[in-house]
């Protein structure tokens, strides 16, 4: 499996209709779907994400499996 980075996740997200909403606490921030409304938190950080926090992301955005969530670009 591919690791994700902060800019590989942001990129993915902006292809799906999402924008910045708003900074959270420490270095979350907020995504907002306009269209649908749907809200992701995401952890900005420079490693990679786990890919146990990026399977619980892809399910949240309506992906079936990470491998589908990995070929989307």
């Amino acid at each position: 499996m591919s690791s994700f980075s902060y800019r590989d996740l942001i990129k993915r997200l902006k292809k799906l209709g999402f924008t910045f909403f708003k900074q959270c606490r420490g270095s979350h921030e907020l995504w907002k779907n306009l269209e649908t409304g749907q809200l992701i938190l995401v952890s900005k950080h420079s490693k990679n994400f786990k890919t146990k926090t990026i399977s619980i992301i892809a399910k949240q955005l309506g992906f079936k499996s990470l491998k589908e969530f990995e070929q989307f670009k």
